[in-house]
């Protein structure tokens, strides 16, 4: 029900963005949930696939640029990705600013 800061907005399109194609590219899913709640003090988006599992945050990947983005203005990745799946995403987008 409101504008969050250009920053944070920018953050949150990427970081779905970002998710969804790793998602398509790379999860061989048959379906996926994104879930995005606005918590007043910060923007929770969660992606959740049941595809094979695996993905984790490894140096020059996409997961690591989604966390070096998010790093930079407060914001948390966390990747629970075990082999077989399902892979669950969770960011936090600090946006008490806002």
């Amino acid at each position: 029900d409101r504008r969050l800061a250009p920053e944070v907005e920018s953050t949150a399109y990427f970081t779905i963005a970002e998710l969804l194609t790793n998602i398509v590219k790379h999860s061989t899913a048959a379906s996926a949930t994104l879930t995005i709640r606005d918590m007043g003090e910060t923007l929770k988006v969660e992606a959740l696939d049941n595809g094979g599992g695996g993905a984790s945050v490894q140096p020059g990947g996409g997961l690591d640029g989604l966390q070096t983005r998010l790093r930079a203005i407060g914001g948390a990745i966390d990747v629970v990705s075990p082999s077989g799946g399902p892979t669950r995403v969770k960011v936090t987008i600090p946006c008490a600013s806002s």
